[in-house]
This record gives C-alpha cells, structure tokens and sequence, in this order.
C-alpha cells in the first residue's frame, strides 16, 4: 500500500514539474510577445511621424529650394570649369 502511495506521489510530483514548465514557456513567450507589441507600437509611432512630417511638406516650396539649389551647383561647376582651365600666364595678363 505504502509503495502506490510513493508511487502516486512521484507521479504527481513529476505532473506538478511538467506543469511548472509549461507555465515557464507560456510566461517566456508572454514576454517575447509583448516586447515585440512594444517594438510594433513605437514603430508605428515612428512611421506616423515620419509620415506626418513628409505629408507637412510645401511641395511647391520644395521645388522652388530645389530649383534653387540645382542653379547655385550648376553655376559653381561652370565656375570651376573655367577657373581650371587658366593658367599662370593668364592670370599675369
């Protein structure tokens, strides 16, 4: 009798280990799957600035700058053009 009693107990025992692991599992991937919402939600955060501050955007204004900035480079390599083809002897003219 006192042998199925011990043998009853160590089968609970290992019951209650198998079901403490499996609570640690469950707990382990709890924790993963919610770093993982918190990654998510300040990625979604970070898109909805990010897309905020391109929809912000004055297109026109922004073309305009463009424009403006592609004549001031186009003047700056017509510039160095013709300064990179005098010489020593043009200069002491």
């Amino acid at each position: 009798m006192r042998a199925r009693i011990d043998a009853g107990l160590e089968g609970l025992g290992a019951a209650d280990r198998q079901i403490a692991g499996a609570r640690a599992s469950v707990g382990a991937r709890g924790a993963r799957a919610e770093l993982e919402r918190e990654r998510l939600t300040r990625a979604r955060i970070d898109t909805d600035v990010l897309r905020g501050t391109l929809e912000g955007v004055d297109v026109q204004a922004a073309i305009i700058d463009l424009q403006k900035t592609m004549v001031t480079l186009q003047a700056a390599q017509a510039s160095f053009t013709r300064l990179s083809q005098l010489s020593l002897f043009d200069l002491l003219r």
